[in-house]
This record gives structure tokens, C-alpha cells and sequence, in this order.
């Protein structure tokens, strides 16, 4: 059997009670701590399934009951805005929805609890390198903000200002 989203073979499946006795496996990590459903759309993977890759390497994964969905890590704050490998900015996410949401903060800033444990004091800098509208290379996020007109999402920064969450890079 051929298993969904990386290609892996089946080889055995193991009781999901086993988990933290992999807790030295940095993937496997992030469910011990933060747990076994997608924080998107909260399908449960409890099923920890060994899948052997096409170089013979054996691979611990979690998927759903149906072996139609892998969980995966997911970034709070995406790697390509400057966002660390750490336990605390990784989030058990299923491997649809860590593909819908890519590199995009909507929908970390979306959820009040994630952008307030992980955005808001947070220092960014313009993508494009000039400074911001108040002369400074940098800038500390206090909110979020919708546009009504355009639906797009603007930080809102300490000094007043607000500029396009998408246009940012963490420091």
C-alpha cells in the first residue's frame, strides 16, 4: 500500500500510546507537546504508521484513520518571513492545510490566541529593506487590521503606521 502525501510504502503500524517514546525525534516532538489533531481544521491522526521511502529509509508518520491525511509541522511564523525551527513557533497542522496556508500569516493572524501568543510584540522589518514611514529600519507589531475596502490584512505598528502583514520579515 502505497500511503498519501509522500509516497511511502506501508510497512507497520504501531498503538499511538508509543508516540512519546520517540520523543527524541524532532517531527514527532511537536505532537508529544502540542498533540495529534490539525489546529486548522482539527481532523485527528492517531494512527502512527511506519512508511519506507524509496532510498529504504523507514519513516514514523501520523495520519487520520483513513491513511488519508499526514500531519505535518507547521511554521506559526512561515520560514520564508523569518520564522525559527523552534517547539514554539511549530503547530501540529494536517498536510492540506499546512499546503493551503504556504508562507501567508492570514491565518495565524486570524486567530486571535496564535497572533497574540506569536505576533503581537513581535519586531519586523520591510521586505524591501527601506525604513519604515517613521525613518526606522524597524518596527513592533501591536495589532492587526482588516481593510474594508480591500479585505487585505496591515499590521499596525507602535508610532501609528500600518503596512501589509505580507510585506515583513520577522527578526
Amino acid at each position: 500500500m502505497i500511503l498519501p502525501n509522500n509516497r511511502y510504502v506501508f510497512v507497520d503500524e504501531y498503538p499511538v500510546w508509543m508516540l512519546p517514546d520517540y520523543s527524541w525525534h524532532k517531527r514527532l516532538k511537536i505532537f508529544i507537546n502540542k498533540g495529534i489533531q490539525c489546529e486548522t481544521c482539527g481532523v485527528v491522526c492517531d494512527r502512527l504508521i511506519a512508511g519506507r521511502a524509496t532510498d529504504g529509509a523507514i519513516h514514523l508518520d501520523l495520519y487520520d484513520s483513513e491513511l488519508k491525511r499526514m500531519l505535518t509541522r507547521g511554521h506559526i511564523i512561515p520560514k520564508a518571513l523569518g520564522g525559527k525551527k523552534t517547539l514554539e513557533n511549530l503547530r501540529p497542522l494536517c498536510h492540506q492545510c499546512n499546503s493551503d496556508e504556504g508562507s501567508s500569516l492570514e491565518t495565524v493572524c486570524s486567530i486571535p490566541e496564535l497572533f497574540s501568543n506569536h505576533i503581537r510584540g513581535k519586531v519586523v522589518r520591510r521586505l524591501s529593506g527601506n525604513p519604515f514611514q517613521d525613518g526606522r529600519m524597524t518596527a513592533t507589531i501591536l495589532d492587526v487590521y482588516k481593510s474594508p475596502k480591500t479585505r487585505k490584512l496591515f499590521f499596525f505598528f507602535l508610532g501609528g503606521f500600518t503596512y501589509p502583514i505580507d510585506r515583513v520579515f520577522f527578526l
